[in-house]
């Protein structure tokens, strides 16, 4: 069967783009923008648009959005796009995957959630590999827990996250300079994997500077580091 022309279509205040997929001969959909004055606080993106798959939210689709308090994205969607929430200051609360927990990898694009400086928390499965971007998270001051496991950090990905306190990365976590520069709460952060004389050697930096916790029921080394609490803006 041919399959249609891509088309436009609005759903709840948010335009969608509907395109064929000429590898998979399916329909996908982009959201690509908002109507702030049609969009509701609690936005619950749909996971299929016209029998169309949603798969990605598009650059600035909310850019400047301050409807908007939390998110709820299906796991179809694997990227954030360029400034996709940029400074959306009254976003709280970021759902991703909430129908499943699936095993795969999830996007937070450049600028794509800059300045939402009442972000508390991104939700997310356990096992999700989270790739953040350049000032993917900058200045979420209010950002105190991102779910899943941290598998790349590009500069400034987390910077001035003042309240964050946590984080969960992969033995080989693959991360730049200043990524969490300006993070002043962060005491703890776990690696899921083997602690050996073979990891990267940037991960035995943060284990020599940080408390390292190994949580046995995600099969780490029974191991504890204890360090001495640095100053993150000279984590590099």
């Amino acid at each position: 069967m041919a399959l249609i022309a891509s088309e436009t279509v609005w759903v709840d205040g948010m335009m969608f783009k509907i395109d064929p997929n000429l590898a998979t001969k399916e329909m996908n959909a982009h959201l690509i923008r908002v109507e702030n004055t049609l969009i509701a606080r609690h936005v619950v993106i749909p996971e299929l648009v016209n029998s169309a798959r949603v798969v990605s939210i598009q650059p600035e689709a909310f850019c400047q959005c301050d409807i908007i308090k939390t998110v709820s994205m299906p796991n179809s969607i694997r990227v954030l796009g360029y400034r996709a929430f940029y400074n959306c200051t009254n976003l709280e609360e970021l759902t991703v995957y909430p129908s499943g927990a699936p095993t795969a990898s999830f996007t937070i694009g450049i600028q794509a959630l800059y300045r939402c400086k009442e972000l508390r928390r991104i939700e997310c499965p356990r096992m999700v590999q989270v790739n953040i971007c350049e000032n993917g998270c900058y200045q979420c001051a209010s950002l105190e827990a991102i779910d899943g496991l941290i598998y790349s950090l590009a500069p400034g990905a987390l910077q001035d996250c003042v309240k964050i306190n946590n984080l969960t990365f992969y033995d080989n976590v693959f991360w730049k300079t200043k990524a969490l520069i300006g993070c002043k709460a962060l005491k703890n952060v776990a690696f899921y994997g083997k602690i050996s004389d073979d990891m990267p050697k940037t991960n035995l930096q943060l284990i020599r500077r940080m408390k390292i916790v190994c949580t046995p029921k995600f099969n780490y080394l029974d191991w504890i580091y204890e360090g001495s609490h640095i100053a993150i803006a000279d984590l590099t």
